[in-house]
């Protein structure tokens, strides 16, 4: 029995590590790679695109909803009303002021980062997790093999609620291999 909690302890610290692997923050040169692709959108043509065809209608950009504001145009007092909904705000914004959105979000992840280890780059990320799982497969079979040896002693063992049915499933000439 006291092989089968040894293992059982093993499982638990490994499914704990893929969590936290999984769960970790994106390193620095990750983040930064992400705000490069959300700036570098086509914002122009995006934006022109949805205007509509008479510019001096209302002009409206996606879904009419979050921000409307009256512009006073001319001696006359006219307005020209726009509604933005936040996404189209937010690449217009990242178009117009992309060099300080990026220049101050930089910045702000750079100072998360100080005194974190982020070193954890994507493949090394996938590459940790296939291999921490390619563990657990092993000791789950394993597991399998020892509450097997222990019922076959006739001693009840029960198995984890989270036990791969895969496994627990397997004929024993599987689980040899």
């Amino acid at each position: 029995m006291k092989k089968l909690n040894r293992i059982r302890k093993d499982i638990s610290e490994t499914q704990s590590e893929i969590r936290r692997i999984e769960q970790a923050p994106a390193s620095l040169d990750e983040a930064k790679d992400r705000l490069e692709r959300l700036l570098d959108r086509p914002a122009p043509q995006t934006i022109e695109s949805l205007f509509r065809e008479q510019p001096s209608d209302v002009l409206r950009l996606l879904d009419v909803a979050a921000i409307e504001h009256t512009i006073p145009i001319g001696d006359q007092g006219q307005a020209l009303i726009v509604e933005i909904d936040r996404r189209t705000l937010a690449v217009a914004l990242s178009w117009l002021l992309g060099d300080q959105i990026r220049q101050k979000v930089t910045g702000e992840l750079e100072r998360m980062a100080e005194g974190h280890d982020l070193s954890l780059e994507p493949e090394q990320r996938e590459k940790s997790i296939k291999t921490l799982r390619t563990k657990l497969r092993r000791l789950e079979v394993s597991e399998e093999k020892e509450i097997r040896a222990l019922e076959a002693a006739g001693r009840p063992v029960t198995r984890r609620a989270d036990a791969d049915p895969s496994i627990v499933l397997s004929e024993d000439s599987d689980l040899a291999a």
